[in-house]
């Protein structure tokens, strides 16, 4: 449902895609291995067609998959595959899984403190875990190894914590299947995180990913709010935000959807959203998919830029000569200011002069003065064409790099 004219597609109705009942019958079809990855991810977007989605959807807005069908996602995962891998490994907190929990609006992350491995001299002695908050602690906390138990990964359940476990590829051959051939698909390395969320729970507040996200549901019911950014800017970056204010979204729309088993959400780049399990009696298992990491045009322009002008460096010795020694005077921003207050200045001293004793003294100073901004302003114009020469070289460098960075990113 949604209280604004944000846009949202609702897909109704128990069939899948084509003859595909669900993921285990399309990981036994007699298809080459993109035929396979196109299935199954059409088989997530379902009843929207690939190229619908790819043309109305992809970046520009979510979309909301009911099918009625708890059975959709059989073959991929399940709670009994959550707990297999429990049982048979012990994970790392901040690299294989997260604990974290939601208190007064601010999510919190379990992990171990720096500070005390630090002052314990390496002992072996387990470190005492703390809830921490902010980037700069979750950074150092997930550096360090402590490994968690499924005793100890239960007992923080049922005291209302979530859990994400971060690749569950790593220990589940179901899904490094599915994402191999997902990742064949998009041609990129895609990410994945299941979310554990016991009943009534809320989990992570609003954030923005730098990933496009399809939010699959797996066991029970979620409630996910999601919001489109307030500005252009802020669509579609490169790096995640987690730390929202409210002008972030203020008067773009919310969408308020609730998923049930088989259905999927896709929320674009850049989309504000928070997740929170339904009240009731089983928890909320869901598999997030994350595409379209570093995958944009700037991501390939920052990688081949700089050597492009490598390449300008080692071809052209125009762009290794050194920088006039007066180019302060001529270029920056305060150069720049004055030119564009110069014209007001000279018509207000032209009116005083009108009323005024002619002082011959001042005329022959400003007089000089103008010459001396006639130069800057040819020195400004010099170098800007220099520089546009030389950019031009840049540009056409970066061009035939254009092939081997694509091979550098993909």
């Amino acid at each position: 449902n949604s209280d604004t004219e944000v846009a949202v597609v609702e897909g109704v109705g128990a069939a899948p895609c084509t003859q595909y009942d669900n993921v285990d019958s399309i990981y036994h079809a007699s298809l080459n291995s993109h035929e396979k990855a196109l299935a199954l991810f059409s088989h997530t977007i379902h009843p929207i067609e690939y190229n619908e989605y790819e043309s109305s959807y992809f970046e520009k807005q979510p979309l909301l998959c009911n099918r009625n069908n708890g059975n959709y996602f059989k073959g991929l995962f399940s709670k009994s595959s959550l707990e297999k891998i429990l049982a048979q490994n012990v994970l790392a907190l901040g690299s294989d899984v997260d604990i974290m929990r939601v208190e007064n609006n601010v999510p919190l992350q379990l992990l171990p403190n720096s500070k005390q491995r630090e002052n314990s001299n390496h002992s072996k002695k387990k470190a005492e875990l703390f809830w921490v908050s902010t980037e700069e602690d979750i950074k150092e906390g997930s550096e360090l190894k402590h490994e968690v138990t499924a005793s100890d990964i239960k007992k923080y359940l049922k005291d209302n914590c979530f859990i994400r476990l971060l690749s569950p590829q790593k220990f589940d051959d179901s899904m490094w299947r599915f994402m191999s051939y997902i990742e064949c698909l998009f041609n990129n390395r895609v990410g994945c995180h299941i979310y554990m969320i016991p009943a009534g729970v809320v989990g992570h507040g609003l954030r923005a990913n730098h990933t496009d996200i399809h939010l699959m549901q797996i066991e029970g019911n979620l409630s996910v709010e999601v919001y489109k950014p307030s500005e252009e800017k802020s669509e579609l970056p490169r790096q995640s935000k987690t730390e929202v204010d409210v002008n972030d979204y203020r008067n773009s729309g919310m969408i308020n959807a609730i998923l049930y088993p088989g259905d999927t959400l896709y929320i674009p780049r850049g989309w504000f959203y928070s997740i929170s399990s339904c009240i009731g009696d089983q928890a909320s298992l869901s598999l997030q998919l994350n595409t379209n990491e570093y995958s944009a045009y700037a991501d390939l322009l920052d990688m081949i830029l700089p050597q492009a002008v490598d390449m300008c460096v080692d071809e052209c010795i125009d762009i290794r000569q050194a920088l006039p020694r007066d180019v302060g005077n001529f270029m920056g921003v305060s150069s720049v200011v004055a030119d564009a207050d110069s014209d007001s200045e000279d018509e207000s001293e032209e009116t005083v002069d009108g009323d005024e004793e002619v002082n011959h003294d001042a005329i022959m100073r400003k007089d000089k003065e103008k010459e001396h901004k006639k130069i800057l302003m040819q020195q400004r114009s010099q170098f800007r064409r220099k520089m546009t020469l030389l950019l031009n070289q840049v540009v056409a460098n970066t061009v035939d790099l254009l092939d081997v960075g694509v091979d550098q990113v993909w």
